[in-house]
């Protein structure tokens, strides 16, 4: 029995010997020619790699350079900048110099839009002025120096960048930028937009080097690769430090292929961008990524397996560990025996921590607290501890403790949607975003909700140094947007109690700013409490509306409502209940009007006067306008209005926004996206064509009194503008008109 047992485990053993011998020998073949697979898959994936890796640096630096493109045309459009580059010498002394500080004036913003921008420069041919921020150099070959480009002298950077009428790229310099050297991307647009080859003026962006380098960087090129930015015709735009040309660019292909260069293998990635029309390349040097890799993946191979074994125990532990909560719940549920709330409760929130620890560590703006903040802001929090867990995962719960003052603050769009598009509103949301950031640092935190409106719960030590940090972020939001905004803001709070009130305050004072058609106001919750007057809706005029709306008479209508707000709302101080209560007397009308017409469907109940006006203006008339329409009206109030006022020389952009009820900067918005001139373009083209035609009309009056007429105080502007304009001086033109009707007759 001893021998045949002793037989037996010779021979287990001697198959576990084979079995271990087998399973090595699988495992050294399986490591061999994993490692030959995956070397090659590796290659493969290098490409795909770099490839998606080269399309997404694309894709961001497009996205700011495209950016950069709209700065451009935003400062040729400026009517302060074009002011400047036609404007002549500038007298010492003169108070001309207005000019280039009104120009200078919109450079720091646009700088600070977008980080890709080193400075800004804006060239006048007429003066030879070179203006940048903040700086305006009048004599550009003595103050060369100041911001000298590298490798060129005064005469050079004249004829390369200033003199030429080539736009777009231009290869990277090293040019002095604050006293210090920085390396640039000229980007050049050449004014007039429209006449480019007039070559007037020009705006030079210079685009920071290390931001494309910081795209770029991130590819897996290794030592021996680079990468490199060319222009459409092959001119090296930037590139890494160790390349300063690209050979053989013209058989380079779309997409990614290998490619011998200079003796080497490289894979090489090429896109073209449709957008900006520059070509980003980059290449891998394949000897290198073979030397670098090779010896490591038997070692790789072990590792990963080893890996792999410990990361599926842990797994299985995990999961058997999760499995037990879970049937442990299950058994809990089905149980015969009543189970206690609080078991049930404890399984469940061991279940969801558990589930949570990844999204709790990946340093991000969770689902948790995005969810947690829309439902503060919804009104939906009642528990302060919900609150507390809140402002723990925004980092604010510290300073709660630490009696520091909070606010909550509510930024509201208040144009229409046919004003708009989407990517204006995206326009306000980052602006808002990248202005919060500056203004309160680490101190607030920013949601958009699902009306794209921006809520920003703020703290800090000192309630004054609070307020003045709030004001601060209002001006700067002010300058950027060219929209009607308002910001709410609740009072000041250092307690959970207090602050769960916080978003009921800034819908009330969001309310009280539309419900009186305010624009761009900062109204805080404390200036409406203080009022107390009754509303004004009397019987008579309930009346009337109703017969109006009956007749389909929208003018009646308009008066009437135009009426009822100015006595509540531009003439009385009404608080919030107040307001209520006249919007839900209001609501009765619709409902009584409706009830009395058959109209099943009733409207829902007001929260805004504007609501109110809507449904009345809507019923007496038939139907709202299309977008078309509304832009076809707003551009012939516009029209008509230059058309009525023109012959005053008071007349300008703001006067006019003022007239139309505009906001300005909208106006000129309008006129340059709908019309294609600015405002001032337009007015002297309207002036000079009534100038032209009274010249052939009026023998009787000078060109003086013409001039006046048509709005210019003085003649000699009037005669520059209208030479510049018809190729000849007024007087000239009415011998020429005169000259020809003698000959006539």
């Amino acid at each position: 029995m001893n021998q045949r047992k002793k037989g037996y485990t010779t021979i287990s053993t001697f198959r576990m010997t084979v079995f271990i011998a087998i399973v090595v020998s699988i495992c050294l073949f399986c490591l061999i020619a994993g490692q030959i697979w995956l070397i090659d898959k590796s290659e493969r994936d290098l490409r795909s790699q770099t490839s998606r890796m080269l399309i997404l640096a694309e894709t961001v630096a497009d996205s700011y350079i495209k950016q950069t493109e709209k700065i451009a045309q935003m400062i040729l459009l400026d009517r302060s900048t074009t002011k400047f580059i036609y404007q002549g010498l500038i007298p010492e002394g003169s108070s001309d110099i207005q000019t280039a500080i009104d120009a200078m004036s919109i450079l720091p913003t646009a700088v600070n839009v977008n980080n890709f921008i080193a400075n800004i420069y804006v060239y006048s041919k007429s003066s030879d002025y070179l203006l940048s921020f903040p700086n305006l150099y009048f004599q550009i070959d003595e103050m060369y120096e100041l911001f000298a480009f590298q490798g060129l002298s005064s005469r050079q950077f004249r004829s390369q960048y200033l003199q030429t009428q080539k736009a777009g790229f231009f290869p990277e310099v090293e040019a002095i930028i604050g006293g210090q050297k920085k390396s640039v991307i000229p980007y050049i647009r050449p004014f007039p937009l429209n006449n480019p080859v007039a070559n007037t003026g020009k705006v030079i962006i210079l685009l920071d080097k290390k931001f494309i380098t910081e795209q770029l960087g991130n590819l897996p090129i290794g030592k021996n690769g680079w990468f490199a930015v060319t222009d459409p015709a092959g001119r090296l735009i930037t590139s890494s430090d160790n390349i300063s040309e690209i050979p053989y660019i013209g058989a380079i292909l779309e997409g990614t292929q290998e490619r011998k260069i200079n003796g080497e293998i490289f894979f090489i990635s090429k896109i073209s961008s449709t957008d900006t029309g520059l070509i980003y390349i980059s290449a891998v040097s394949k000897r290198e990524f073979r030397n670098s890799s090779e010896p490591l993946w038997l070692i790789l191979m072990t590792g990963i397996v080893s890996i792999l074994g410990v990361a599926l125990a842990m797994g299985f532990v995990q999961f058997f560990k999760n499995q037990k909560h879970w049937k442990k719940l299950a058994s809990l549920l089905s149980s015969h025996v009543n189970p206690s709330y609080e078991t049930i409760a404890d399984t469940i929130t061991t279940i969801v921590n558990q589930e949570r620890i990844d999204e709790s560590n990946s340093g991000e703006v969770t689902f948790k607290t995005a969810s947690l903040f829309r439902k503060y802001i919804d009104e939906s929090i009642v528990f302060e501890e919900e609150l507390r867990l809140l402002l723990s995962d925004i980092g604010a719960l510290a300073s709660l403790e630490a009696q520091h003052t909070f606010r909550l603050l509510r930024l509201v769009i208040h144009e229409s949607d046919t004003q708009m598009n989407i990517d204006d509103i995206d326009f306000v949301r980052i602006a808002a975003f990248k202005e919060s950031d500056k203004v309160f640092q680490d101190q607030a935190f920013f949601l958009v909700d699902h009306l794209f409106t921006g809520w920003i719960l703020v703290w800090n030590h000192s309630p004054s140094l609070l307020d003045r940090n709030i004001k601060l972020f209002w001006e700067h939001i002010l300058k950027i947007t060219p929209f009607e905004v308002s910001l709410a803001v609740s009072d000041p709070m250092k307690s959970l109690a207090l602050l769960l009130t916080a978003p009921a305050q800034c819908i009330a004072a969001t309310r009280s700013i539309a419900n009186e058609e305010a624009v761009e106001r900062l109204r805080t919750f404390d200036e409406i409490q203080t009022r107390k007057d009754s509303f004004l809706f009397s019987t008579e005029t309930e009346k009337n509306l109703s017969i109006a709306t009956t007749n389909g008479d929208s003018k009646a209508v308009q008066t009437i409502l135009d009426e009822i707000w100015k006595q509540n709302f531009k003439e009385r101080n009404l608080n919030p209940e107040t307001s209520r209560a006249l919007i839900r007397s209001l609501h009765r009308t619709a409902v009584t009007y409706c009830n009395k017409h058959g109209i099943s469907q009733f409207p829902k109940p007001f929260d805004l006067f504007s609501e109110c006006r809507e449904f009345f203006m809507e019923t007496a008339s038939e139907g709202l306008h299309s977008k078309d329409e509304i832009e076809e009206g707003t551009k012939n109030a516009i029209i008509e209005l230059i058309e009525k006022q023109y012959a005053n020389p008071s007349l300008n952009l703001s006067m006019a926004a003022e007239m139309l009820h505009m906001k300005e900067n909208y106006l000129y918005h309008f006129m340059s996206t709908r019309i294609g001139r600015t405002f001032s373009q337009y007015l002297e083209d309207f002036r000079l064509d009534q100038s032209h035609d009274l010249i052939m009309t009026s023998n009787d009056q000078s060109i003086n009194e013409i001039a006046q007429k048509c709005g210019y105080c003085n003649p000699q502007t009037f005669r520059r503008a209208f030479k510049k304009r018809f190729g000849q001086l007024p007087s000239d033109f009415r011998n020429s008109i005169q000259s020809r009707q003698t000959t006539a007759f």
